[in-house]
């Protein structure tokens, strides 16, 4: 029971009403063919459309109950915050500001945050993270780079960030932020 029900969920919380009816027509097409061609797939799709059935009849529910609910419910899904340094590229965003060079797998150049002529600011793409083996010694990720270079507080460099990668940065009352993504 609790297997359906969390595949049920899982329906419910990827796919809109009509998404969900037009994949129970196509089990029922399906049950229809397998039906006729007397294939061992048929009681999967019997029961796959047993669950889109119930997630229909749960998403109706949730509307019902809850008139703000979203339509759809892909419009804003929480993200976790290594989204959105999954989602940002360090040196496309670095290179706005410095000038890179690459060294193999790295990319190298002065550091912006102490003076120097040697470049000793690295960035490791695979890593998306950076360090200064300079004078400063400082290091971090695409998030610390942009507070940093733009002196911006942890929420607008977020904030910035969220905007040039498509994600939501949502400011709750009483309640930690949250990124929410368009997917």
């Amino acid at each position: 029971m609790t297997t359906m029900h969390s595949h049920v969920q899982q329906f419910v919380n990827r796919y809109t009403i009509p998404e969900l009816r037009a994949l129970l027509e196509d089990a029922k097409n399906e049950i229809v063919a397998a039906d006729a061609f007397e294939e061992n797939d048929f009681g999967w799709w019997q029961e796959h459309a047993l669950l889109l059935k119930k997630a229909i009849a749960l998403r109706q529910q949730q509307s019902a109950y809850y008139p703000g609910l979203p339509t759809n419910p892909k419009a804003a899904r929480h993200i976790d915050p290594e989204i959105l340094k999954e989602r940002c590229d360090i040196v496309a965003i670095v290179e706005r500001h410095l000038p890179l060079k690459r060294e193999g797998s790295h990319f190298k150049a002065c550091c912006p945050f102490h003076s120097e002529k040697t470049a000793s600011f690295v960035i490791f793409p695979d890593q998306n993270t950076w360090h200064c083996f300079g004078a400063c010694n400082q290091g971090g990720d695409v998030i610390d780079f942009v507070m940093r270079i733009d002196g911006l507080s942890f929420g607008e460099a977020v904030r910035r960030l969220c905007s040039e990668v498509g994600l939501t940065w949502e400011l709750r009352p009483n309640r930690p932020p949250r990124i929410t993504a368009d997917l």
